[in-house]
């Protein structure tokens, strides 16, 4: 007798580690293939408006050495110089940045129903497959969890569809056409830039690879918190029943004070200040999970702000003046760290090891890391 095949979910992401993409390369193609199935003819147009726009630019950065060398200087040698010429030229390139910025506004267009329809159907696939799971699916993932795939996976999945590839195409033209350009006008200075290209492209992949770290963690906490919501909203019934509103935003404010206040007091104070701390982390047991997920989103702010300095791509907007003087306090290693110390003492948590003892010794490796600064 043939056995039924099991339908199967995408596997739990809060309660453990997120499973590993084996072949990435493979996802990507099955992604471009949804979207070529439906919009192979827009992909195209968009391509030449990028090669359109992208030699545009480059052609107009050649422009100067040709400016120079062809109209202005020799019209300072002239006694009286004719602009008849000048004139024309600029006005050939206003027509190229014209066209440049046509193709620009074209290939954004093109792009948002591209983007949208794809988001649309990846989310109607979803949800199809959603249905099909069975209900143990359900009892052991978090609603909130699911919510997230459908919200925030896929406003990532929206913003490498939109920016990233876009970008990606754009760039790789640009490079090569202005590799050539270079050579053509000075090997000796091109192999000097190849060599800080080179030395940036390294600094690039390291920070990459421990960024993506924790972006994928930072997707697994916003998972978490989306649960809390979630719990918090199937419950407004008997969260009205006992007029409980203002307890849970309180219990939820107090939690966030106390983790941004708690990192302040440990770069600030004595070894004295552990011992408080661990006392007073032991009232949060029951929103121990919202504890680390808050601790990981901290460290992830510092971490962006520290490689970006941009204000806008952090979470605690609120706590931007300290975020950005932390960031001059720890390394890109010592966030490193910490972060693997938080999951650490997460793991221990969960399984069952005193809870003092390992809040103090994730404290004391926190502590560690302001030591000396």
């Amino acid at each position: 007798m043939a056995q039924a095949k099991e339908v199967r979910g995408p596997g739990p992401r809060m309660g453990g580690p997120r499973p590993k993409v084996e072949n990435p390369g493979k996802l990507l193609k099955r992604i471009m293939d949804e979207v070529f199935r439906h919009y192979l003819p827009h992909c195209i147009l968009v391509l030449v408006c990028i090669v359109v726009s992208a030699l545009a630019n480059v052609q107009a950065s050649l422009f100067l050495q040709t400016l120079m060398d062809d109209y202005i200087v020799p019209m300072t040698r002239q006694q009286d110089p004719s602009f008849a010429p000048l004139a024309g030229a600029l006005v050939r390139m206003c027509c190229i940045y014209l066209v440049g910025i046509l193709a620009a506004w074209a290939n954004a267009r093109i792009m948002v129903n591209v983007t949208q329809g794809t988001l649309r159907n990846l989310r109607t696939k979803l949800f199809t497959h959603m249905e099909s799971l069975p209900i143990r699916y359900f009892d052991t993932h978090p609603h909130g969890d699911i919510m997230s795939v459908y919200t925030n996976d896929v406003d990532t999945l929206r913003q490498m569809l939109s920016q990233s590839i876009p970008q990606l195409v754009s760039s790789v033209i640009t490079i090569v056409s202005v590799f050539f350009s270079m050579c053509m006008l000075s090997w000796q200075l091109t192999i000097v830039t190849m060599l800080m290209v080179a030395l940036m492209l390294f600094c690039s992949k390291q920070i990459a690879k421990s960024s993506s770290k924790y972006f994928i963690q930072q997707q697994r906490d916003l998972g978490k918190v989306n649960g809390y919501i979630e719990e918090m909203m199937e419950g407004q019934k008997v969260v009205k029943v006992f007029c409980h509103e203002e307890k849970s935003i309180e219990e939820f404010k107090e939690l966030k004070q106390y983790v941004v206040g708690m990192f302040m007091s440990l770069e600030k104070g004595g070894m004295d200040i552990i011992g408080e701390a661990i006392k007073k982390t032991g009232t949060f047991k029951k929103q121990i999970d919202e504890y680390f997920s808050l601790m990981r989103i901290w460290f992830r702010d510092i971490l962006v702000y520290k490689a970006t300095k941009e204000e806008d791509q952090i979470i605690f907007q609120d706590e931007y003046m300290t975020i950005e003087k932390m960031s001059q306090t720890y390394s890109f290693d010592d966030i490193n760290d910490i972060l693997k110390a938080i999951d650490l003492a997460e793991s221990r948590i969960k399984s069952n090891v005193n809870f003092d003892s390992t809040i103090e010794i994730l404290l004391l490796s926190i502590k560690e890391k302001t030591s000396g600064k």
